[in-house]
């Protein structure tokens, strides 16, 4: 093995390298590796090593040793008073590099002296380690020019009997002094507000600094609307101060009010803003003298006989009739030779609280009038008997099998001890007399119903109504439905196949047998699809039924049909009703009407026609329930004519149902003057009044007038024919009509000068 480093400086490594160097090597440190190995802590270093045979071998030891000054040096930061002398020096006897804080030389020495302070110095310092790095360590000594960094803490609000510590943190070279003298504890312990001081003292400088701690106490006092309390009533505990935090002792109630019922004692625990505690006065409630209502027993006496009424606490209170009028007041009430039974008001004499009357009752016995067991003695089966005696007294029942019951009035015996028909007696005593009574217990035979017939057929459309054939009280129906109580059961479809159970109960009020009856209900299901909305002479639809029925057949104003499809032409042939009857698979007949009617369409003609170039087309019938719409020209009612042309005119009702008709329109270019005057002397020019564009509008008018206005030719479909032979020379005015059947505000007019 080759020697490494043997010494080690601060933050440097060492390699340790092995002469084998492909063997395998488990270094001291317990690393597993290679042949070199990188040591950063002083220590005995070795390796075991494994060549590539497998042998072992053990490496000699290497020490690494740490150099003892290259570490950094160790400084607490210093503070002095101003003009000290200080001197510095660390805890081992190294020697010591000293530097400005740019790591400038300055000195080198185990201390360094400084006299005479008088602002605060920083340096560097590090060992001097030989061939190591010097590691740097800040020193600071600082001047003390003022006391500061120091604090004063306690919780400055003092609760009643309580005890705070106040603390001081500061600076431990600092000097102090509580106010009560103490130089050596960092905190003292107070039990009354008020504001506490500590001096402190450094140098030549001294500074006071004080806390106050308040008063956080406080008392807290319940106050009450009055000072008693009513039966039945109510009065209002307040605490002050309010806005605070109450806790009602004994109690979980929280508010700064409490309502009270009750008597007691109360009092309330109260929590200020500042966590301290008051407890209130305790308060007494009690009930308002002579205000509880008087206990006056009920009592029986025998007939003729004398009693005195008194209050259980031998109170004084008042004694009145049922109507309130006063009897007297006093602590008891004598009453003789009673003979029927009576009843008196009394109440509690209080002048504060409202009065409260109790009733007291005073039954007279009469002897005389016998005794009897009360309660239906005829029982159904499976009941148990209850009965009992109105009088006074004690009670012995001798029951069936020698039992006997002294205790119950009114007295239950159960159906498992009768069972049959039997005799019970009950004797009665009280101080007027005493009495025996029996009565006999029979058990009924309830009724039996039936259900007329065993099963019933229900079509969708039926409603049944079922019941018992036997008179009774009420009858419980049971099924698929649920449960349902009634004399009679109205049966319909929706109740769907099964067994229907009646449980009746009969006039005796006795539960009867359970009848039953079958119900098969019709399960049948159709639809009908048609189109048959809006639609137009000529148009195709159908009428459609989805059913499951056996069979159907329709009456339709083409015949009878036994399909479920049927093809529709919406004209007067198919027009009307179709009825539907269907058959489902327990015979119930269904019958649905399918009603066809059409919407007409319009109709018009338009006529072929001739017109002038650029004139307008606006010839065709209006109706005000009908849309009109020009192809490729939209829903105007005029159309320029500019060519040879086909103009489709399409008419829309209100349903939606439509026609369509063309014109055709030739075109003529009507801009040739007309002729100004005529010579009819037969030299065969200007013989006749010709307007090129007549032979072309066969449907033209031609109006001649006077110079008076009087109309010489009125001439439809005008030839070229006027030679104005039957007129006198002159002047005349025409009008020239190309369609006026069409536009009959569109013409030619002008002057003729007839010669001869």
């Amino acid at each position: 093995m080759r020697f490494g480093l043997v010494l080690l400086c601060y933050q440097d490594v060492a390699v340790i390298t092995g002469s084998l160097s492909n063997g395998s090597y488990n270094w001291s440190n317990g690393v597993d590796g290679y042949n070199s190995l990188v040591v950063t802590e002083p220590g005995v270093y070795s390796a075991t090593v494994t060549n590539e045979f497998g042998c072992t071998s053990q490496t000699n030891e290497l020490l690494i040793s740490a150099v003892e000054a290259s570490t950094p040096p160790f400084f607490d930061s210093l503070w002095v008073c101003s003009g000290t002398d200080v001197n510095l020096q660390d805890s081992t006897s190294f020697m010591l590099n000293w530097y400005a804080l740019d790591t400038t030389f300055l000195y080198s020495g185990s201390q360094l002296s400084l006299t005479n302070i008088q602002s605060d110095t920083n340096f560097l310092v590090a060992y001097d380690a030989g061939g190591c790095s010097p590691v740097f360590t800040p020193v600071f000594v600082g001047v003390i020019n003022a006391i500061s960094n120091f604090s004063l803490s306690a919780d400055t609000m003092m609760c009643l009997n309580e005890q705070i510590s106040i603390t001081y943190q500061g600076d431990s070279n600092l000097n102090f002094q509580w106010f009560n003298g103490n130089t050596t504890s960092n905190s003292v312990i107070v039990n009354q507000p008020g504001t506490y001081t500590i001096s402190l003292s450094q140098c030549e400088y001294q500074v006071i600094d004080s806390i106050t701690i308040y008063d956080g106490s406080f008392s807290a006092q319940i106050t009450s609307n009055q000072n008693y309390l009513c039966p039945g009533g109510e009065l209002t505990l307040v605490v002050t101060p309010s806005n605070l935090s109450y806790n009602w002792v004994g109690m979980n109630v929280n508010t700064q009010t409490l309502t009270v019922a009750n008597p007691g004692s109360y009092s309330v625990v109260v929590t200020n803003q500042f966590g301290c505690n008051a407890t209130s006065n305790l308060v007494q409630v009690a009930f308002a003298p002579n205000s509880l209502p008087p206990v006056v027993a009920d009592t029986m006496i025998c007939l003729g006989s004398n009693v005195t009424l008194s209050d259980s606490l031998m109170n004084t209170i008042n004694w009145y009739t049922n109507d309130t009028m006063l009897i007297n007041t006093s602590s008891s009430l004598i009453l003789n030779n009673l003979v029927s039974d009576t009843s008196f008001l009394v109440s509690q004499t209080s002048s504060q609280c409202d009065l409260l009357f109790e009733t007291v009752f005073i039954d007279v016995i009469d002897p005389s009038i016998p005794i009897q067991i009360i309660g239906d003695t005829s029982l159904c089966p499976n009941t148990d008997l209850v009965v009992y005696v109105d009088a006074p007294g004690s009670f012995t029942w001798s029951l069936p099998n020698g039992l006997t019951n002294s205790t119950d009035n009114p007295l239950t015996i159960p159906f498992s001890v009768l069972q049959n028909a039997a005799t019970i007696s009950v004797s009665v005593q009280n101080q007027c007399f005493t009495q025996t009574v029996s009565d006999t217990i029979i058990y009924l035979t309830p009724d039996s119903i039936h259900l007329a017939p065993d099963s019933l057929l229900i079509c969708a459309y039926d409603t049944v109504s079922i019941t018992s054939l036997e008179n009774v009280q009420d009858l419980i129906w049971t099924g698929n439905f649920g449960s349902y109580n009634s004399l009679n059961l109205e049966v319909n479809s929706y109740f769907g196949n099964g067994y229907i159970y009646a449980q009746g109960i009969d006039l005796n009020g006795c539960t009867t047998n359970t009848d039953s009856i079958y119900l098969t209900t019709s399960t049948l299901n159709y639809s009908i699809i048609t189109d048959t909305s809006n639609q137009c002479l000529g148009d195709l639809g159908f009428i459609n039924v989805v059913t499951s029925a056996d069979s159907l057949v329709w009456n339709t104003p083409i015949g009878f049909l036994d399909t479920n499809y049927i093809s529709i032409v919406y004209n007067s042939v198919y027009d009307g009703n179709y009825n539907l009857t269907l058959w489902d698979d327990i015979g119930c007949i269904y019958q649905e009407t399918v009603s066809i009617s059409y919407n007409q369409i319009p109709t018009f003609n338009l006529n072929d026609t001739i017109m002038c170039l650029n004139e307008v087309y606006q010839n065709y019938p209006i109706q005000d329930s009908l849309s009109y719409i020009w192809t490729n020209y939209g829903d105007t009612n005029q159309v320029q004519i500019t060519g040879n042309q086909d103009i489709v005119l399409t008419a829309i009702t209100q349903q939606g149902c439509y026609f369509s008709d063309t014109v055709h329109v030739v075109a003529v270019d009507c801009t040739d003057e007309l002729p100004n005057v005529i010579t009819a002397n037969g030299d065969g020019i200007n013989d006749f009044f010709v307007i090129d564009e007549a032979p072309k509008f066969p449907n033209n008018r031609l109006i001649i007038l006077n110079r008076w206005g009087n109309v010489i030719i009125d001439q439809h479909g005008y030839q070229n024919d006027f030679d104005g032979m039957s007129v006198s020379n002159g002047i005349y005015f025409y009008y020239f009509y190309r369609n006026p059947d069409i536009d009959s505000k569109s013409f030619q007019s002008g002057f003729l000068h007839i010669l001869h």
